[in-house]
Order: C-alpha cells, then sequence, then structure tokens
C-alpha cells in the first residue's frame, strides 16, 4: 500500500499537480513508498523490517492527514 502512494506522490509531484501547500504531504507519500520498498531487501532482518512497515504505515497516515488538511481546511 505504501508502495502505492509513493507512486502516486511521485506522479502528482512530476505531472505538477502537488504545488504550494499540497507539495509537503505529496513528498511525505514518496518517503512512506521508499520506506515500503526497502521492506522487501530487509524482510530477513526481523526487527528492521518491522521498523520499516511501522515507519512506511505512519508516513502513509501523516501524508494523507496532510492532504486532507490541505484540501479541506487550508
Amino acid at each position: 500500500m505504501a508502495i502505492f502512494f509513493g507512486f502516486v506522490g511521485v506522479f502528482a509531484t512530476v505531472i505538477g499537480a502537488a504545488d504550494g501547500l499540497r507539495l509537503i504531504p505529496m513528498l511525505v507519500l514518496v518517503l512512506a513508498g521508499i520506506a515500503g520498498a526497502v521492506y522487501y531487501p530487509a524482510r530477513h532482518q526481523h526487527t528492521l523490517a518491522v521498523r520499516l512497515l511501522m515507519a512506511s504505515s505512519a508516513l502513509v497516515v501523516i501524508g494523507l492527514a496532510g492532504l486532507v488538511l490541505v484540501a479541506t481546511v487550508l
């Protein structure tokens, strides 16, 4: 899931849909996608894999909450 949102963040940034305040949550989603992708080579190291999954999940939640905040409040 984090990798999908990472692709969405990269795509929105490249085509210019992430401008102004939307850029920050999109970059957080890109970081979530990177953390999600790094999980696969590190999945044999249990402690690191769990930390990467928690980090990518937290970054997805933060990025989506930031997008909702920018779209509705700001």
